[in-house]
């Protein structure tokens, strides 16, 4: 779907998605927060930790509650006497187990009134951990010894023979300790969001409560693993307290005692063996650590993951991976493979002795061309002709078909004539990019003045219509021919563009939930559910800020514009799925580095990662050009 800059931001009556509130900043507001951010950019070294508050559970005390249940679990059982860990205002466990990913036993323990220490107001933590364990191995063993008798796709060890006690110690431990519940209101004609102003999805338990023996919770570290929607989430409490069927309405609230709690979420490093702290599933970055070395690992490993999906060769790739399961739904489109063969030419031609990675984006780009021109029964698509194209001019590398390139340049040419009619937005302009390329390749002037020649046209088309994916390719044709004339005059409305980008962009942190949404822009959209975060198209906002700021005479070294790209590519590394966001994946390199549909949705798409891998090279860009403008910044 076409997402429009000129839609109206939500309603008052639908604040709260999420915790943020979509209300627009004045100019000075905005400024005050950037002025804000960069004061916890340049004093900000490290995140906050519980430690600060004397309300929620030390990230230390979790690191020692995983230690000691990792050690029961290599030990095949609880060892005794049970160590004390002295904790406050906790209310409960829960222990997954997992074998390669796949949760093999669960558990909930809740603190009991035995768990308390005399003479204090702490309980001993390891008393509810030897509870839930306990229970999660029971579960674990029935689990392993079913999967022998009765496959099940998903398990890694379906209709093997095993060891079964062998089996249970080598399982990993996902672990969530709730803190202090919090009182959830919900009253008659509260608004639809009112919920998510008070309850953060992916970060907060939910408890809700029929009556003193009937309640059900939604756990934040087993929801982002399951990559159930918001809606989902809370249809499946609703029905297990026998209200309704499934679907989720928030009149059914009504009624409910509910609370939230925190959570601390501990899980493993299965590379180096140490723990992670999670928040909504991944480690969040501190403010002001999204280094130059943090950029560029974020674009290594979007490349990677790429690489890794492109590697079969012909045949399309599979693509939305939901990495849970270890398995795609569908095979790649043309277009978004060639996407993500030029993704991976433009990362390589940034990235020196990268001639082999080169060559296999030209492989990939090569068939698809080649498909493309022998295919006589579908409908033609000039966008991946075009997309094929460009793979073809930016390569250096040699064995480059001239036939392939030169019968695509005149396919693309024969289009000029209806472009407008039949292919406008972001075909139009992927198309004239590509022409003015091959002109500029090619030294064919002919090609560069049709390129010229129909560029006002489309520019201005999206300056009506302005929708986010067509934005970084009408700045990338503001960038080639950038020395026209008739074109000068559209770069400060592009430009101005960016501004109201700005004004879309999420810059301060949910009510007291993490900040891993600073930087992702939100757009209004009538159909979207008051829970749902914002997906990953936050790529095009930044890829199109960083090619506005290519095609500036001088580098664009406005603070705002800095601070707004910042945030954006931080968001984007939020999304970009890493080791200690895998804990829940039966195959993680065929997760790591994939950009997931959101912070919830944790289907991955070559679309969002070749994107993002597009903007992320481009921002790269954008910021070795400042600094060699302030080479005493450096």
């Amino acid at each position: 779907m076409e997402l429009n800059l000129r839609q109206s931001p939500p309603q008052p009556a639908r604040t709260g998605r999420a915790g943020v509130s979509p209300k627009r900043n004045t100019r000075t507001a905005r400024l005050s927060t950037i002025v804000n951010t960069l004061l916890i950019l340049c004093l900000s070294a490290t995140p906050l930790h519980a430690d600060d508050n004397p309300d929620q559970v030390s990230w230390l005390t979790g690191f020692e509650a995983h230690r000691l249940v990792a050690r029961w679990i290599v030990d095949g059982q609880v060892t005794q006497p049970l160590p004390v860990i002295a904790v406050e205002n906790v209310t409960a466990v829960k222990i997954t187990l997992r074998d390669q990913g796949y949760a093999v036993g669960r558990a909930e323990a809740n603190v009991l009134a035995d768990d308390a220490i005399d003479g204090t107001d702490a309980i001993n933590l390891a008393q509810a951990l030897e509870r839930a364990f306990n229970n999660a191995s029971g579960h674990a063993r029935a689990r392993l010894e079913h999967l022998q008798q009765r496959p099940d796709d998903n398990a890694p060890r379906r209709g093997r023979a095993i060891n079964v006690d062998m089996a249970l110690r080598t399982l990993h431990l996902d672990l969530q300790i709730a803190h202090r519940l919090e009182p959830v209101s919900i009253r008659p004609y509260d608004p639809a969001g009112t919920l998510f102003q008070q309850w953060t999805p992916g970060y907060h338990l939910l408890v809700a409560q029929a009556a003193p023996t009937e309640s059900a919770r939604i756990w934040p570290g087993t929801t982002v693993a399951q990559g159930t929607s918001v809606d989902g989430q809370l249809g499946r409490m609703l029905k297990q307290l026998g209200r309704g069927i499934g679907r989720f309405d928030a009149a059914q609230l009504l009624g409910l005692s509910l609370h939230r709690a925190r959570v601390t979420h501990i899980v493993p490093q299965h590379r180096d063996g140490g723990r992670s702290e999670l928040e909504r599933g991944h480690k969040v970055y501190p403010l002001g650590t999204l280094s130059e070395r943090t950029v560029a690992a974020l674009r290594s490993r979007l490349a990677d993951h790429l690489k890794h999906r492109l590697r079969v060769r012909g045949n399309l790739p599979m693509d939305h991976y939901l990495p849970a399961g270890n398995r795609y739904l569908t095979a790649a489109s043309p277009r978004d493979t060639a996407l993500a063969a030029l993704a991976i030419t433009r990362w390589a031609n940034a990235s020196p002795g990268r001639e082999l990675d080169q060559q296999h984006a030209l492989r990939t780009a090569l068939w698809l061309g080649e498909q493309a021109l022998e295919n006589n029964t579908s409908p033609r698509d000039p966008e991946t002709e075009a997309l094929i194209l460009l793979t073809l001019l930016e390569t250096d590398q040699p064995g480059v078909k001239l036939a392939v390139r030169d019968a695509l340049i005149l396919r693309l040419e024969n289009d000029l004539d209806n472009l407008a009619q039949q292919h406008p937005g972001r075909t139009e302009l992927t198309l004239l990019n590509a022409l003015h390329h091959a002109g500029q390749r090619l030294a064919r002037e002919d090609l560069n003045q049709a390129a010229a020649r129909h560029a006002p046209d489309a520019i201005e088309r999206v300056l009506e219509n302005p929708g986010l994916s067509r934005l970084p390719w009408a700045a990338e044709l503001l960038h080639a021919l950038n020395q026209r004339p008739e074109l000068i005059r559209y770069r400060n409305r592009l430009d101005t563009l960016v501004d109201e980008l700005q004004h879309l962009q999420i810059v301060e942190a949910v009510n007291d939930g993490p900040d891993d949404l600073m930087g992702a822009i939100r757009l209004g959209n009538r159909n979207t559910s008051p829970g749902e975060l914002p997906d990953w198209t936050t790529a095009y906002a930044l890829r199109f800020a960083a090619e506005i700021a290519r095609a500036a005479d001088v580098p664009d070294t406005r603070l705002d514009r800095q601070v707004f790209a910042s945030l954006a590519a931080r968001y984007l590394a939020h999304l970009s799925m890493t080791e200690s966001g895998a804990y829940y994946c039966p195959y993680p390199d065929g997760a790591i580095g994939g950009v997931r549909n959101s912070l919830l949705d944790q289907q991955i798409t070559l679309r969002a990662t070749a994107e993002s891998l597009l903007a992320i090279v481009r921002y790269e860009q954008w910021l070795a050009r400042v600094r060699q403008a302030n080479p005493d910044n450096n």
